[in-house]
């Protein structure tokens, strides 16, 4: 019965002495130049709270107690990792899911003493798990950001999580979401669009200078 306390102990005391200097910040997310971060922001909210909604309202076996473990690629310091957190309290909360944050000692710890996960990976090991079974949560949370270009240009978001047993390191649920990236109109697009406009213009005014010279000589002289 005293192992678990005593191991922890020795877990903390151990990570403290590793490092003193937090969690690390994530490496900045790869953008196209072309896209808006105001418009990709709201693309990744919406897309973020769906996947977690779904999650809420779906009959996973991942226990009650979770943590989200930080992307790796972000914007903002972490701007997508606060919004799955966000969306995970205000969803999952309500179903009365616990969510351990980055801002639990126990958890900062553990997170400082392994690497954040890879953008695209969705698998975690041996090594990581018994960390994470320290802090006390059943499962874990392996969030995945996407931007993806269609053919015709249009950009995509796609959020997903995938859920693992932290004890067994099964994958118990996982979906995504998707959410259109309007584009940003470069200087470019701006002026074919004004040239477009003058030429429709002047298609309209010749059209109506047609027009009027047709009635004036259907007159009778």
């Amino acid at each position: 019965m005293k192992l678990l306390p005593l191991a922890l102990a020795a877990f903390l005391a151990l990570a403290t002495s590793v490092t003193a200097q937090g969690i690390s910040q994530p490496r900045p997310l790869t953008l196209p130049d072309d896209i808006d971060i105001a418009t990709l922001k709201d693309a990744g909210r919406a897309a973020i709270s769906q996947v977690l909604a779904e999650f809420a309202g779906s009959n996973a076996s991942g226990g009650k107690s979770y943590i989200i473990l930080p992307l790796s690629k972000d914007i903002d310091q972490g701007y997508f990792t606060l919004q799955f957190e966000n969306a995970f309290t205000q969803k999952a909360g309500a179903a009365g899911y616990k969510l351990y944050t980055r801002t639990d000692k126990v958890l900062e710890k553990v997170l400082t003493e392994i690497e954040f996960q890879q953008n695209f990976e969705d698998s975690l090991n041996k090594a990581t798990m018994q960390k994470l079974a320290l802090v006390g949560a059943e499962s874990v949370i392996l969030p995945r950001i996407d931007i993806d270009r269609s053919g015709d240009g249009a950009l995509t978001l796609r959020a997903s999580i995938g859920i693992h047993n932290v004890a067994t390191g099964e994958k118990v649920w996982g979906n995504e979401s998707s959410s259109l990236i309007p584009g940003r109109v470069t200087t470019e697009q701006w002026i074919t669009r004004g040239i477009m406009a003058l030429a429709a213009f002047a298609v309209l005014m010749i059209v109506l200078w047609f027009i009027r010279t047709v009635r004036r000589a259907a007159r009778p002289r």
